[in-house]
């Protein structure tokens, strides 16, 4: 009888869930999206419960296009976007829309926070409105009817999980992310909760990914079409599961994920000595592990550039983009684009930083724009690494997954400019590894070692053109140069 794994990515956008068999192979998968609302500007909300419609929707549609049979699913792991709070009452009600990651409304709540938070408080990075604790805080100030109803707060995946079997449980590393979390105990902090005014009650119970933390219950089996007392581990967080699907689980191995933000993370297996406020440290679904965590605006910048440049014209591919960006030497010819158009939060702490072309003469065409905004974040991610460096500056191994790994210039761009190779995972999507996590907690692996080496398969590997490689380093030097004057322009 087959042993296939169900993993779930409740992402930003979609719902997706894969089956895999113990070998890592791919049986099917099936995706559903729902919609994000914007009530106002930098507000994004989501309605917890079309992520639990587009769940079973998805578990349902497998079956109808596999020859699947339920009795074949032995384990159910569950990833999602963090950052995300889902308030319920007493009773399991949702009490509201979830403020999702990417909403910006509580500033005035993180200024609360760095103003009252010690600095000998353990957090896990810089202090921003992205984070859990600041949007908690914003309901609990502008909604207090909502706040005192609200009986706990649950995050995305564990919401789905709660509607599988009632478990009020989240995992360590989704916790981790929350700046509510003491990423060294491993334990909601007592003191931020305490400085917030915020009840640990409230908070779910944080465990360990791979902990199985109940089965599927005949009634829900029937509701979304699988088959009684499945067991259900915890799951983890979408970063923790991205870089388990990448392989990523040894120290010093890095990922780059070039979707919307570009996110850099780098394995550690001991926590810093000091704090810093120039990155994040979220807590690995692999037990004694921790990421390194930074953001670049990737997808974000290149969209703008095409929807800018190209707004007239028709659709703009990869294919396309690559073709245009190509004819045009490394360095684009003296033109240099900085990509921070929305500020930056890490590794320079610059809300005030703006986006620019540098050096632009007559000769430049849009083919020239083109290749400079590949390039242009190319070197936001060289900066980001030149931190990892400084936190241990022997790095292993690089592994990159997202859409923009589909640009097949880009890929090479951004090896010649970090000077290694880079490696593509044949499997991307972060349900591949909320499905290794299933398999893991109920025994299919050893561990997570045996988990990688069975599962997870390197589909091409790139490497660097040491020539363009020694054009780049140059080029990324008057980058620098050139963003540590502009930081501290007075931009109106």
């Amino acid at each position: 009888m087959p042993e296939y794994m169900l993993g779930v990515d409740i992402g930003t956008s979609s719902c997706k869930v894969t089956v895999l068999s113990p070998n890592g192979n791919v049986i099917a998968s099936s995706f559903k999206r729902y919609r994000t609302y914007y009530p106002k500007t930098g507000w994004a909300e989501q309605n917890p419960l079309d992520w639990y419609e587009a769940f079973k929707y998805t578990v349902n549609s497998i079956f109808e296009k596999k020859n699947l049979q339920k009795k074949d699913i032995v384990s159910i792991g569950i990833d999602g976007m963090m950052n995300s709070p889902v308030f319920l009452d007493d009773k399991g009600k949702v009490l509201r829309s979830t403020i999702i990651w990417m909403d910006q409304r509580s500033t005035a709540q993180v200024k609360w926070l760095k103003e009252n938070l010690k600095n000998d408080i353990v957090l896990n990075g810089p202090i921003t409105s992205t984070a859990l604790l600041s949007k908690i805080l914003w309901v609990k100030e502008n909604q207090p009817d909502i706040w005192k109803e609200t009986w706990k707060i649950l995050l995305p995946k564990d919401f789905i999980r709660f509607k599988l079997n009632n478990s009020f449980v989240t995992d360590w590393s989704d916790a981790s992310a929350t700046q509510l979390f003491n990423v060294k105990e491993l334990s909601w902090s007592d003191e931020i909760c305490e400085v917030a005014g915020i009840s640990k009650k409230k908070l779910p119970e944080a465990v360990s990914p791979t902990e199985v933390v109940g089965r599927l219950p005949k009634k829900t089996a029937i509701e979304i079409g699988l088959q009684e007392g499945i067991p259900i581990v915890a799951g983890c967080s979408d970063a923790a599961s991205d870089n388990l699907t990448a392989g990523v689980i040894y120290p010093n191995q890095c990922l780059i994920r070039l979707g919307t933000c570009g996110a850099l993370f780098m394995i550690i297996d001991k926590l810093p000595s000091n704090q810093s406020k120039r990155y994040y440290i979220i807590v690995h679904s692999m037990p004694n592990r921790w990421m390194i965590h930074l953001a670049t605006p990737a997808g974000l910048a290149l969209e703008w550039f095409q929807q800018t440049f190209f707004k007239e014209g028709p659709i703009i591919t990869n294919e396309i983009f690559d073709a245009k960006a190509k004819k045009i030497p490394a360095g684009s010819q003296g033109l240099i684009f900085h990509p921070y158009l929305s500020g930056e939060h890490t590794p320079r702490e610059g809300l005030k930083l703006r986006g620019d072309f540098v050096g632009i003469n007559r000769e430049h065409t849009k083919e020239h724009f083109n290749r400079a905004v590949l390039e242009g974040i190319a070197f936001s991610i060289k900066e980001c690494f030149k931190t990892f460096e400084e936190i241990n500056p022997e790095i292993k191994s690089i592994r990159a997954v997202g859409g923009g790994v589909k640009s097949i210039l880009w890929r090479e761009i951004i090896t010649n400019v970090l000077g290694m190779e880079v490696e593509l995972p044949a499997f991307e999507d972060p349900s591949f590894g909320a499905g290794l996590l299933g398999g893991i907690g109920i025994g299919l692996y050893k561990d997570f070692e045996d988990a990688v080496e069975k599962c997870v398969k390197i589909r091409d590997k790139v490497k660097p053109d040491k020539i363009i490689q020694k054009k780049y380093k140059k080029i990324f030097s008057l980058y620098t140069n050139v963003l540590d004057k502009l930081q501290n322009l007075p931009w109106m």
